[in-house]
């Protein structure tokens, strides 16, 4: 007897290679799963689940859209999905990419605090070329752009922020942070950086060093970005327990969120939405928490360390190892809450 499906949708409908999801029909064959694979292009993906309303499959690596059912030589069905493509590899980074004005977007190679590597930051062409643009920073961490899209850069090793002139040419901007992990500009031209040993500290455009709040410290990291209204959010790590907080202007500590495991990058669009990246192995990628406080799985992937938004054409993902770029669907910012992933 012959099968015939027809896949409903799939969640999350975006995904990196890596990334788990799940597809959903009502007539899975499970009783002849020997014979069932799912492809994506020519790359076959690994099962990880079969029931008879759902498949969850991991993302094979040089995975492309559409996904295709197959049950031995014939092919049940076909689905599209979003697929992010891998830019760089080889790459240490431990917090959000930065994407310029012009198109050009930045990622470190941290290395561990003795390593040396060959390149700090590497800047990646609007054509996808990528070249070494910062060979001089021990342990770059956090990356920045201020309102004239200057760059800077944050040394967890050397307690420094330093601000970029050009290709290989720096200056010291402040010193003296601890471990500064995370850097955002407000519209005023402040400098906020993060010290993973439990300040959150304020420069201002005279470079002016002031604590601006405190929180629990991190052995891992802190992350920050800044809501439209002005309030920062920071993603603080930790080995039991991991939190978001929300600090208003005036310096009150706010906890926003404690449910997910190691909460690393955080970004917001220009809609308020919040977007978090997801670093353990379980339903890991990128998050979005809507205005309203609805939380939506929106890619798939591995552990993921950060992202970053070029307008609204790309959405860019940093893993600790590779740089994505993600094509952003049309109806990207036309919020669906609707999960019925059972693994949620």
């Amino acid at each position: 007897m012959g099968y015939s499906m027809e896949i409903q949708r799939i969640y999350p409908r975006m995904a990196i290679e890596g990334g788990e999801i799940t597809i959903f029909a009502d007539d899975w064959p499970v009783d002849r799963f020997l014979d069932l694979s799912i492809w994506f292009g020519e790359a076959r993906a690994l099962i990880r689940m079969l029931r008879r309303h759902a498949c969850r499959v991991r993302i094979p690596a040089n995975a492309r859209s559409p996904i295709q059912i197959r049950l031995g030589d014939d092919v049940l069905a076909e689905y599209p999905i979003v697929l992010g493509e891998r830019i760089l590899s080889d790459i240490h980074a431990v917090n959000n990419p930065a994407v310029d004005r012009l198109g050009y977007v930045y990622t470190t190679v941290s290395g561990t605090r003795d390593e040396v590597p060959e390149v700090s930051v590497y800047r990646i062409a609007p054509d996808g070329t990528a070249e070494s643009y910062i060979t001089a920073v021990r342990n770059a961490t956090s990356l920045a752009l201020d309102a004239n899209d200057t760059l800077y850069i944050s040394s967890r090793f050397e307690g420094c922020v330093y601000r970029v002139i050009g290709p290989d040419q720096l200056e010291v901007y402040a010193e003296d942070l601890g471990t500064p992990f995370g850097l955002t500009f407000n519209p005023q031209g402040h400098l906020f950086v993060g010290n993973r040993e439990g300040k959150v500290y304020k420069i201002s455009p005279e470079r002016e060093v002031s604590i601006f709040a405190e929180l629990p410290e991190s052995p891992i990291a802190y992350h920050l970005a800044l809501d439209p209204d002005g309030n920062l959010f920071v993603a603080v790590p930790h080995l039991t327990w991991d939190t978001i907080y929300m600090i208003d202007t005036l310096g009150n500590v706010i906890p926003f969120y404690s449910g997910f495991g190691r909460p690393h990058g955080i970004a917001f669009d220009q809609h308020g939405n919040l977007y978090v990246s997801q670093g353990r192995y379980q339903n890991s990628g990128i998050y979005r928490f809507d205005t309203q406080g609805h939380i939506e799985h929106i890619v798939a992937g591995p552990p993921t360390v950060g992202l970053a938004f070029q307008g609204e054409e790309y959405l860019w993902i940093n893993t600790p190892n590779a740089l994505y770029r993600m094509p952003l669907p049309a109806d990207f910012f036309r919020l669906n809450r609707k999960s019925d992933d059972p693994a949620d």
